[in-house]
């Protein structure tokens, strides 16, 4: 029988499960183990890592500085989707930014990205701008943003 998923935080020794992650969710544009230590080692880097039986099913990354913050990652692994686990992940990562003084949380995400774009709205987020043909293959970016004290009153069903 299978354990409850564990939160733990992002440090260096995790860069390993984070790039396998990255691998599986992002194909082609993943970031390489050196991208994601750098990440790590960030002033202000904040991330959480989601295991189940020591497997890593997904995890949130982003940094704080001073009253803002900016989500810059969020994956699960593409078999354990639809478990609620984006949900956990972005609720822990928001509330531990407004924790550490964060009155606002940005973002960008793939237009196409429809399941990531309901999850940002879910938790406040509304669209702010487009960024047109950020990505390579020329896909536009929406530019996102919550304010955190609404963030943490999201739905919940």
């Amino acid at each position: 029988m299978s354990t409850s998923p564990t939160l733990v935080r992002t440090l260096s020794h995790n860069s390993s499960d984070l790039a396998i992650l990255e691998k599986r969710c992002f194909e082609g544009s993943a970031w390489s183990v050196e991208q994601l230590e750098s990440e790590l080692s960030r002033f202000g880097h904040l991330g959480f890592l989601l295991y189940r039986d020591a497997k890593a099913l997904g995890y949130v990354l982003g940094w704080v500085i001073e009253d803002e913050c900016e989500l810059l990652r969020i994956a699960v692994n593409p078999c354990d989707r639809g478990q609620g686990h984006a949900h956990l992940l972005l609720t822990q990562f928001l509330a531990a930014a407004e924790a550490h003084g964060s009155c606002q949380c940005f973002l960008e995400v793939r237009s196409s990205n429809t399941a990531a774009i309901a999850l940002y709205e879910h938790h406040g987020f509304q669209r702010t701008g487009v960024r047109h043909g950020y990505y390579a293959d020329r896909t536009d970016a929406l530019l996102m943003t919550a304010t955190l004290p609404s963030v943490t009153e999201s739905k919940t069903d």
